[in-house]
């Protein structure tokens, strides 16, 4: 019965290829709703078209998400870690060298925190990167697309879609004791 009490232990590299693989799993498996969400949104006056390929933007704005969240719930030692699994990991998916992977998403990820400032909310971030990513302003009203800023209604339709793909961190230390 206590056997039944006690968390299972993982390590970075584990969890490391559990975010990974069901970050590229989820957005291969859904980008084509988002997609469709994206161009049936009453928000834009014409339909953006964006293709169900067409989620690289997208597949790099989760992985920064959820390399963020890390942050939030480990230690700045373990989430540190465990980000540079994932950045190995993507390494050898993407066939780059570390640096080259850590450059990029680190990047992107200034990228996100720039056009969200002052917000700190960085899954508000996360819906204008897409916006701005898939140069969303020019199928919106004239009004939003002269301000060249996003429809809030937009903005909380996508805050809701990108939380969706950020790891519940909460349950996963419900299961799982870290061992970092």
């Amino acid at each position: 019965m206590f056997n039944l009490l006690r968390k299972k232990k993982v390590d970075e590299d584990k969890i490391a290829n559990i975010v990974v693989n069901s970050i590229f799993d989820s957005v291969d498996k859904t980008f084509h709703d988002v997609a469709a969400m994206i161009n049936d949104d009453p928000a834009f006056e014409e339909s953006p078209n964006l293709s169900s390929e067409d989620s690289e933007y997208f597949l790099f704005i989760v992985i920064c998400g959820n390399i963020n969240n890390l942050y939030k719930h480990f230690t700045v030692e373990q989430a540190s870690k465990i980000e540079t699994k994932i950045i190995e990991k993507l390494s050898v998916i993407f066939e780059k060298e570390f640096l080259q992977v850590e450059r990029y998403l680190g990047k992107f990820q200034s990228y996100i925190s720039s056009i969200n400032k002052p917000s700190k909310n960085f899954l508000y971030g996360m819906s204008k990167a897409l916006f701005y990513k898939y140069d969303l302003n020019k199928y919106q009203d004239e009004y939003f697309r002269k301000m060249r800023t996003p429809n809030p209604i937009f903005l909380k339709r996508m805050d809701e879609v990108m939380d969706r793909f950020l790891w519940d961190w909460g349950n996963f230390s419900e299961k799982y004791k870290v061992s970092v």
